[in-house]
């Protein structure tokens, strides 16, 4: 709601400014016509120029949101006041115009700048939420998942995890991306779920939710480490995450409830939903024992995060109005109309198709049909389940109801215990 109220209330502003301030009265004569003598495009031009500059700079401004900087509120200040300036520019450039058509052009440029710019930007934010998204939850700054570089060092490759020697250089080195890429992701998940930590410290909220998502931290980092083995297996080389000190330096607080309540159904309701299912085929398809063991322990630990998403979930919304509760289901339905998040970044996904189709099979890599299929099958299973806590109906959560139940419908035990695995762990 917060990012829709950023987007409205600069184009509300905007809509009235552009109808008191650009100027309606000039070449409204019809008879009123441009001559050969006095075209001239220099005043298009101009304006041509300008909406480029203004274009170059909104640029500048979004690389400096994605880097997750400190002077965020200032960014968006700043955004906030050209796009409200928009029509004095036009009505600027509008008067240099000479004739009527020179006007209808320049007026015309500014119109689509300043009414696209809005949902430009809205969807750029929306588009955050699902960009970069695999297995764990994200660590996010300003909205933005964050994960770590990778550099050469044997800490987190201890895992006894063994692969097929006989890989050809382009399947390894899709494989070695896409394992470093999971281990980036698991690792990041570890600060995830330590600032979750710290948002429901500050809600009050029941101790086992807090002791169970330290303990989910914990998890990840074991999902880290048996990624990391994978692509050292793999590669031949030992594979560490690098410093990570933006996280330190970011705005880490949550800009309101509602937003940690999205960020909760969106990271952990879902994507952990969908995670699970993800690594549950691939272990179903993988034909490397140790990878496919690999896989069985995220999924079961996935499935469980998700479970544990939903408790949180429901909590959260026992500390929010039934008026913000109906608008935030509204918000969860809107996710149907996403397309399936990419579970990897572009060029890893290139790496994968231009590798051995079959070999990629042996390791679990799904093909993009699955994951579809996949995703919409988690899509079908959120639907129910936000019926079974009030979606259908309209009925709301209320205060005190909140029921922490740890076990999914499936019958998911609590795998925060002593879980065997093959590879020991």
């Amino acid at each position: 709601m917060i990012l829709l109220f950023v987007a409205a209330l600069p184009l509300a502003i905007t809509v009235v400014i552009w109808s008191r301030c650009f100027p309606t009265s000039r070449f409204q004569d019809p008879g009123d016509h441009e001559s050969a003598g006095n075209r001239s495009s220099s005043s298009v031009g101009s304006a041509y120029f300008i909406v480029f500059c203004i274009l170059c700079f909104f640029l500048i401004l979004d690389s400096q949101i994605e880097s997750g900087d400190e002077r965020i509120w200032a960014v968006f200040l700043t955004t906030i006041a050209v796009w409200i300036g928009l029509p004095f520019i036009a009505r600027a450039s509008s008067n240099k115009a000479q004739t009527r058509s020179e006007y209808v052009h320049i007026k015309t440029i500014y119109k689509i700048l300043t009414f696209v710019l809005p949902l430009f930007y809205l969807g750029r934010v929306l588009l955050k939420v699902l960009k970069g998204l695999g297995h764990g939850r994200p660590f996010r700054i300003n909205g933005t998942p964050i994960v770590s570089k990778v550099s050469n060092s044997s800490e987190w490759s201890t895992c006894d995890v063994k692969t097929c020697s006989d890989l050809d250089h382009e399947s390894r080195r899709a494989l070695e991306a896409v394992w470093l890429d999971n281990a980036s992701k698991e690792h990041a998940s570890v600060p995830a779920f330590s600032k979750l930590s710290l948002q429901l410290i500050a809600l009050a909220a029941p101790p086992e939710l807090i002791a169970k998502v330290f303990t989910a931290a914990g998890r990840e980092i074991t999902h880290a480490k048996l990624c990391f083995s994978i692509a050292a297996s793999v590669s031949g080389k030992p594979w560490c995450p690098a410093e990570m000190p933006q996280i330190l330096r970011g705005n880490n607080k949550f800009d309101s409830l509602e937003s940690l309540i999205l960020e909760c159904f969106v990271d952990g309701c879902l994507m952990e939903a969908l995670s699970a299912a993800h690594a549950q085929a691939s272990a179903r398809l993988a034909e490397e024992a140790d990878v496919k063991s690999v896989f069985s322990v995220i999924a079961e630990d996935e499935k469980f995060h998700a479970e544990l998403s939903w408790a949180i979930l429901e909590f959260l919304l026992t500390k929010v109005s039934s008026a913000k509760q109906e608008r935030l289901f509204s918000e969860f339905r809107l996710m149907k109309s996403h397309t399936v998040p990419e579970f990897y970044p572009a060029h890893i996904n290139q790496l994968i198709e231009k590798a051995d189709s079959e070999c990629m099979r042996r390791f679990g890599i799904l093909r993009k049909d699955d994951v579809d299929n996949l995703w919409e099958q988690t899509l079908q299973d959120i639907e129910y389940r936000l019926n079974s806590i009030g979606y259908s109906d309209g009925n709301t959560i209320a205060a005190g109801s909140c029921h922490i139940t740890l076990q999914g419908s499936d019958g998911v035990p609590d795998l925060f215990g002593n879980q065997p695995s093959a590879l020991g762990i």
